[in-house]
């Protein structure tokens, strides 16, 4: 995806996702800032994935249910903006799997059947 598309994605969805809306019956946000709860939930809560896929999709679906859905949104094209911007491995099947754990993490009681959501999906 060319960096001025992105930019231009990024721009006009901000506003949408900055919004911080929780999940109904989640558990207690794990940090304040958004970067400090996203940080938290990969370095705490997050498994190691079969695959790529399935690591995207899990980090989403984490970061929905510790955070609010819309930065675990932010967290799937930020990376992917990040990767186009500075060198990184840009893929857009990375927001289809992220977008996937979002998903996953609507109406799911734990982190355990995010994973096996997750898992399905990556299939």
């Amino acid at each position: 995806m060319p960096a001025p598309f992105l930019a231009l994605f990024v721009a006009a969805w901000l506003p949408w996702v900055s919004g911080c809306l929780p999940l109904a019956g989640r558990e207690a946000r794990l940090g304040t800032s958004s970067y400090g709860c996203m940080r938290r939930v990969l370095a705490e809560k997050l498994p190691v994935a079969a695959n790529d896929a399935q690591t995207h999709c899990l980090a989403a679906g984490l970061i929905a249910r510790y955070c609010s859905p819309s930065e675990g949104w932010l967290a799937v094209v930020g990376k992917e903006a990040r990767d186009v911007v500075w060198p990184g491995d840009a893929d857009v099947r990375d927001i289809s799997a992220g977008r996937e754990g979002l998903r996953c993490a609507k109406g799911r009681a734990d982190d355990r059947t995010i994973e096996i959501c997750c898992a399905q999906a990556a299939r």
